[in-house]
């Protein structure tokens, strides 16, 4: 089902997006989020981001958005059992937005995760 994102899950999107190591990866990013809707997949494991008035390449691979430090740009967040969840923000062969994963460690599906206690990592 397609949605937008929440106001609790934009926040923790605009704080990864703001370190975000390239400029202009960075600028087209924070505009993606507000310009998507969202398709929860894999039990809600996969986040997908449909981006309005983009055409997606056909897919050949994904790759980790690159932080100011220089290493993948990733999270954490809680879910509702209280496990840290890893999120890992996925970009397509353009550098935009493809999708957001979520990883509990646990091999559980993530519950519902807290995006209010977002941390980056």
């Amino acid at each position: 089902m397609m949605r937008k994102l929440s106001d609790l899950e934009i926040r923790a999107m605009l704080l990864a997006a703001n370190s975000v190591r390239d400029s202009a990866q960075r600028e087209q990013l924070i505009s993606d989020l507000q310009n998507s809707t969202v398709e929860e997949q894999s039990n809600g494991e996969i986040i997908t981001f449909h981006i309005q008035g983009y055409s997606r390449p056909e897919y050949t691979g994904q790759h980790e958005f690159e932080s100011v430090d220089g290493f993948p740009l990733e999270g954490k967040v809680a879910d509702a059992a209280g496990n840290e969840v890893a999120v890992w923000l996925f970009a397509d062969t353009n550098n935009r937005i493809l999708e957001i994963e979520l990883n509990n460690y646990t091999g559980d599906i993530p519950l519902p995760v807290t995006w209010d206690k977002f941390k980056l990592i």
